[in-house]
């Protein structure tokens, strides 16, 4: 058998990987290890660099820790259009956004500052949602409790109070919890007020599975007139956009729209990008149908180019048309009744 060069660009997008998939289950360490290898086999690369200050800044508090997970249920809360829950940080009763599109938690400087988080500069820089690098630190909570989910050393990215979505929260509902705690707790339902947390997971079948993993990102399969299409999972978005695959594969939709130019606002940014506004379009989210109105393509790809691959991102406008929405990330299997 022929071994993989490890110098190949195989071996690096392989490495690469396996560094955000440590990074979103909260295995620091790992993932710093994994950008020191990319780091020795190009040393002068700019995002292996700002990857491994990252990294290794959330590697000195250590890996985040599963305390506990029984069965639990917590209320949910509102976030004029986001849905989060009630939550404890280091014993302080909070209400933060459930975000399944962003691979570490996020808090505001003034959030962290209340709940009594130590702050530390790192030398690195993040993707927002509209392309730009902004600057950030980083700080670690010994103990977040949701239900009966119990984790240590949670880290969170801090970012300015005037950072979308925060300048428009109170306190108390400044944070984004990520991916590293949502995949902790393994399942979630939100139904009748409540979310449902860590109730017992189904067994993982490849022919139910409707959620993968491309890269740091979950993708779900979305239908439309029966053609099946990788969206983006983010609950982090009040919105579901389209992105130009879906251009490309529906040609007689975007000739029934018009061009317009939409404001994207992301943490600590705002751009304007081009769309094409069409008529509303009907998706099958999960076998249930939904309705997407306004509908948006984006024209412009992506800086990380996940709008070349995507058809589009999905967001809470659809998955709250539902009486039931849930999440196995176990089982692989997002559920919408």
């Amino acid at each position: 058998m022929q071994r993989e060069d490890p110098t190949s660009e195989d071996a690096w997008e392989a490495t690469s990987l396996l560094a955000q998939v440590a990074l979103a289950e909260g295995h620091y360490r790992e993932a710093a290890t994994q950008v020191s290898t990319l780091l020795r086999l190009r040393p002068s690369d700019k995002d292996a660099q700002n990857a491994y200050a990252f990294f290794g800044g959330l590697a000195a508090y250590g890996d985040q820790k599963l305390v506990l997970r029984k069965p639990g249920s917590v209320p949910v809360t509102q976030f004029d259009g986001n849905i989060g829950a009630s939550l404890t940080i280091n014993g302080h009763a909070v209400a933060f956004i459930f975000d399944t599109g962003a691979n570490v938690s996020v808090i505001s400087a003034g959030q962290a500052r209340l709940l009594g988080l130590t702050v530390h500069d790192v030398n690195a820089k993040m993707n927002t949602a509209t392309g730009e690098k902004i600057s950030f630190r980083i700080a670690s909570a010994q103990t977040l409790r949701l239900g009966n989910v119990e984790l240590n050393k949670v880290a969170f990215l801090v970012v300015g109070d005037d950072a979308e979505p925060f300048v428009e929260l109170p306190e108390g509902q400044r944070g984004i919890v990520g991916l590293p705690v949502l995949l902790a707790a393994q399942t979630l339902r939100m139904h009748d007020g409540v979310f449902d947390v860590a109730y017992k997971s189904a067994a993982y079948r490849r022919d139910s599975a409707n959620i993968c993993a491309y890269g740091p990102t979950l993708s779900v399969l979305l239908t439309l007139d029966g053609k099946p299409m990788n969206f983006a999972l983010d609950t982090g978005a009040v919105h579901t956009d389209l992105y130009r695959p879906f251009s490309r594969d529906f040609p007689n939709l975007i000739v029934a729209g018009h061009n317009e130019t939409f404001t994207q606002k992301g943490i600590g940014s705002t751009e304007e990008f081009p769309v094409v506004d069409l008529p509303p379009v009907h998706f099958e989210v999960a076998g249930h149908p939904t309705t997407l109105d306004p509908a948006r393509v984006f024209m412009k790809p992506s800086v990380s180019g996940d709008s070349d691959y995507f058809y589009g991102n999905l967001g809470m406008d659809l998955l709250g048309q539902g009486r039931e929405l849930s999440f196995d990330f176990r089982a692989m299997q997002l559920t919408l009744r």
